[in-house]
């Protein structure tokens, strides 16, 4: 696999999503999509090896805009990262903190050897694609608005907290207490389901015209970002021989199963006792990868 084939889509990926916030991009394929901001602020220090002018936007955009960061879901998503990935963003934070005094979490990373040049950085708020952080506007950078975003984005679909949490990355517990106060506002219902409750917005409409969000969808970029991130490191392996490949490639099949099916996706192919599984699964890749970065996916129409 020649690196050229992962960069292209990726890099036109973190250009469009950041372009979205307010970062100077030619490149806005994702205009009528829900940015999610811990997410993407997790997978981008990946991409930085790939494009060093990515990465010095979206330093100057942090540092600008750090407040309407929720600290307690990056630590919350932390756990949710690869290894190759945890080490990129551990680096990116602990330039915040060198740098800006900016105390994200990722305290095991050794900061970058210089700062890079911080430019001014306006945020677009009432871009479509910014929904949820005009929720945040309404109810603070915390996990309440970040709730109800997702609530929001499974329209009348009946959810547990536990899987709302997951989603998120704050604690059931924490998802269980905040959607009981909003049940006693009157803005979620609740109903008794088996041994637990499920919750669901009072009106999802009305919410879409607070958000001014009628023609916003809201993807899981949850599995998107582990989609993205798998992609990665299929790529940082494969200077490896052809029969390691292979095995690398049949071992991240069935999880690749699970995601292209939550993501309406078209299968990955076969690599049991396949000898090209390798070179096929890049090419899905590939596929996958271009259609997010040009916002045709059908993961980009699934909400919730």
């Amino acid at each position: 696999m020649h690196g050229s084939e992962f960069r292209g889509p990726l890099v036109d990926l973190g250009w469009s999503l950041w372009g979205e916030l307010g970062v100077p991009s030619v490149l806005r394929a994702h205009s009528a999509v829900a940015v999610d901001l811990e997410p993407l602020i997790l997978l981008s220090p990946s991409l930085f090896p790939m494009e060093p002018r990515l990465r010095d936007q979206v330093y100057s955009w942090c540092v600008a805009h750090s407040g309407r960061v929720s600290v307690s879901r990056l630590r919350g998503l932390l756990s949710t990262l690869p290894p190759s990935a945890l080490l990129q963003f551990s680096a990116f934070s602990a330039s915040l903190r060198r740098f800006d005094s900016i105390q994200w979490p990722g305290e095991e990373g050794a900061p970058w050897d210089a700062r890079p040049d911080v430019r001014s950085m306006e945020l677009p708020l009432m871009r479509p694609s910014l929904a949820r952080l005009r929720a945040r506007a309404a109810c603070g950078a915390g996990a309440r608005a970040d709730i109800v975003c997702e609530l929001f984005a499974r329209e009348d679909v009946w959810t547990r907290a536990s899987q709302v949490a997951a989603d998120i990355g704050y604690t059931a517990r924490q998802t269980r207490q905040l959607l009981g106060d909003l049940q006693e506002a009157g803005l979620v219902m609740a109903r008794d389901e088996g041994n637990g409750r499920s919750f669901c917005l009072h009106d999802s409409r009305a919410w879409r015209k607070i958000l001014a969000a009628e023609d916003v969808v809201f993807p899981k970029w949850g599995p998107i970002s582990r989609l993205v991130l798998l992609a990665l490191t299929l790529h940082a392996q494969r200077a490896k021989s052809p029969r390691v490949l292979r095995v690398i490639a049949h071992k991240q099949r069935g999880e690749l199963s699970k995601l292209a099916q939550r993501l309406q996706l078209r299968a990955p192919p076969a690599t049991e006792a396949n000898a090209n599984a390798y070179a096929a699964l890049v090419d899905w890749y590939v596929d996958c990868l271009g259609e997010l970065a040009d916002g045709t996916s059908p993961a980009l129409a699934v909400g919730g």
